[in-house]
């Protein structure tokens, strides 16, 4: 039986008691409001971005809009209270994960009927990136941006291992990292965090293996193929190629180890560049425009999107259309995507001249349709997290690969998808 809105929020732990926190809002639900609702996470210069959009948005519109900030930590908490509350906001920001269950429940606005807006030019979006926001073939996000996760890697200590260019497979990858270990002066020629979000699904898809069946009615990750995924990464930890950032690797992070030259290559988003531009950029960085592929294997990387959204419950909805799309078409979109920190989700401004510039984002870009989400149903997180701590238990030694997946795999059907 389908839940309500307000049952499924209670389902996932919002109890009506907490809709007194959501008053600071009221959007969709609220129809005295005067004024259109958007909520993002936006801090910094990217707030100040969004700020505008909505104010340039007002002056030329007429329509009164204001903009809500939540910090990132409390923004999904707080979203959830607000629909509970009925005082959802009319436009917010939604991360790819968190979009199944609300798709789901119909909490989000239908739409499709941009499809039909030639000006607005819908297919000009990546059709991987728009996915995400797909369900029963209805759109419920427009993607205000994206990113791939690449290899980042030093070209020079890649070029003195004997590869001009990065490596194509697996094999010869850790031939590579096998020689820039005997040759260069890293403490470990990669890096990986405890729990390799950017690194281990991709050699899962990559090897065949899946997350769940197509339906997402049943985890298959204790597969030989996924669990073949896991053990590239054992494989590399456990002779000596592979090290755990702020662990072995006193980096805390990607950048900063390729940047302080302790490792020579790591996964990363587009996050990572404007770090490695501002405090290391006499470094010889680069991004592969490939990933190395396991024999008989596919192409795969990661996919990190966030979208604009709507509340199904609003009663301004053809205002509340007009200012989603003024936040994601040709300038909304571009007005962040040029600050380097996410790729615009439009393919048509890979023509523009910031990529010839930037030739590491755009080497992101070229990884785009061979990129997938990580979005596994309403339970994503809780499905990522189990994932994760079983793989951290294989690579610390603790368990194998295949205990390691089967468990993940019995747990998620037993105690999440049950």
């Amino acid at each position: 039986m389908k839940l309500s809105k307000r049952e499924y929020l209670k389902s996932i732990g919002i109890g009506t008691a907490a809709t007194a926190l959501a008053g600071c809002m009221g959007g969709g639900g609220d129809s005295g409001s005067s004024e259109l609702q958007a909520a993002s996470w936006a801090s910094g210069e990217e707030q100040e971005i969004v700020t505008g959009l909505i104010q340039d948005f007002e002056d030329e519109t007429g329509i009164a809009a204001i903009h809500e900030n939540v910090p990132y930590d409390e923004y999904m908490n707080t979203l959830q209270v607000q629909f509970s509350g009925g005082e959802e906001p009319d436009v917010f920001y939604l991360a790819d994960e968190e979009s199944p269950g609300l798709m789901e429940q119909g909490a989000l606005l239908d739409l499709e009927e941009l499809r039909d807006d030639s000006e607005f030019a819908l297919d000009d979006i990546w059709d991987p990136v728009l996915n995400t926001f797909v369900s029963d073939g209805s759109l419920y996000g427009v993607p205000k941006d994206y990113t791939t996760v690449g290899y980042f890697y030093n070209e020079e200590m890649f070029s003195n291992a004997g590869y001009d260019t990065f490596p194509e497979t697996w094999a010869d990858f850790r031939s590579a990292l096998e020689t820039i270990n005997e040759q260069a002066d890293v403490t470990y020629p990669a890096g990986i965090g405890a729990r390799p979000r950017e690194s281990l699904l991709q050699l899962v898809w990559s090897h065949g293996g899946r997350v769940l069946n197509e339906d997402e009615t049943e985890a298959v990750i204790g597969s030989d193929e996924a669990i073949q995924g896991l053990e590239r990464l054992v494989s590399l930890r456990e002779d000596g190629l592979l090290g755990y950032w702020n662990d072995d690797l006193s980096a805390p992070d990607p950048m900063v180890g390729l940047g302080e030259g302790d490792v020579a290559v790591g996964w990363i988003g587009a996050w990572g560049t404007a770090t490695l531009d501002a405090d290391y950029s006499d470094m010889p960085i680069n991004v592969a425009d490939h990933v190395p592929v396991p024999d008989g294997g596919t192409s795969a990387t990661i996919l990190i999107t966030t979208a604009w959204s709507a509340s199904s419950a609003t009663d301004r909805e053809e205002d509340t259309l007009e200012l989603l799309k003024y936040l994601t078409n040709d300038e909304g979109m571009w007005a962040w995507a040029q600050e380097g920190i996410a790729l615009s989700a439009r393919e048509s401004h890979l023509e523009k001249e910031f990529y010839q510039e930037n030739p590491r984002m755009a080497n992101l870009v070229n990884l785009t349709e061979d990129a997938r989400p990580r979005v596994f149903g309403r339970h994503s997180g809780e499905i990522m997290n189990r994932i994760m701590s079983e793989a951290e238990g294989a690579l610390t030694g603790a368990q194998s690969a295949r205990e390691a997946f089967e468990s993940a795999e019995e747990i998620i059907n037993n105690e999440i998808l049950n």
